[in-house]
């Protein structure tokens, strides 16, 4: 899977997304106002959800089962539904499966905001696909757009400044390290950011992309951030072409 990527979920697994399946279907009989339970699916989704009280956590071909049902129901739980079966396909290594589900949640005309959050992060997650891809570019887009939609709500964006610092420093280009600092800047300057990066980039799929960090000069530049001591360097996620022979 791709290094020095952030996603919405704060993955540790498929099992917290199988998890945070089981959670979206025990709302949905409520949101739907019973319906759920009077359609044709209650016995089968009565079962599923007995099951994912005796598996803890679910596994993922049972959280799949939950979300494809959720999904058919519908409502805002059904758009939530493919955001986390995106996410679990693309866990998987699905891309195609992950990228279809990402683009349902966004083609969908959002009813209310929390449909607008959905969306909003299903653009960060389809920034995963691309970059699994090897497609930089596509992966800033839609990067770039989930942030943009996370300011206008005010959402958390803090996944979505780390991701682009990184993704610009890959760029390779004089441009690419301006945004890098923008977005570095911006970091800094939310409450508690600076403690944010420092403990992600902490993480040792970092190690490279802080090489980059280090070799372009930010880490002079910006003293006051902590990072972790110097490794030795590991292939990219993007590929085995580095960023400094980019074009």
């Amino acid at each position: 899977m791709t290094q020095h990527f952030c996603f919405d979920l704060s993955p540790s697994g498929i099992e917290a997304a199988a998890s945070e399946a089981s959670e979206r279907l025990s709302a949905l009989d409520e949101y739907t106002e019973g319906r759920t339970s009077r359609s044709g699916e209650a016995a089968s989704l009565l079962e599923l959800i007995g099951r994912t009280r005796q598996e803890s956590p679910p596994g993922p071909e049972l959280a799949e089962s939950i979300l494809r049902r959720a999904i058919a129901v519908g409502g805002r739980y059904g758009l939530d539904a493919a955001n986390l079966l995106g996410y679990i396909r693309y866990r998987r290594g699905d891309l195609d499966g992950a990228e279809l589900l990402f683009t349902t949640v966004l083609e969908r005309r959002a009813l209310d905001r929390y449909e607008r959050e959905t969306q909003a992060h299903a653009m960060n997650n389809l920034t995963g696909v691309h970059l699994e891809r090897h497609d930089l570019q596509s992966a800033i887009l839609w990067c770039e757009r989930s942030l943009m939609l996370k300011e206008r709500l005010g959402l958390d964006a803090r996944t979505n400044y780390l991701n682009l610092l990184f993704f610009w420093l890959e760029n390779g280009t004089a441009y690419g390290l301006e945004r890098a600092r923008h977005y570095l800047r911006t970091v800094l300057l939310l409450d508690d950011g600076k403690r944010y990066l420092e403990e992600t980039i902490a993480q040792p799929s970092y190690e490279v992309a802080l090489a980059r960090f280090r070799r372009v000069g930010l880490d002079k530049e910006f003293p006051e951030i902590q990072l972790p001591p110097l490794k030795r360097q590991k292939s990219l996620g993007l590929g085995e072409k580095s960023a400094d022979d980019a074009s």
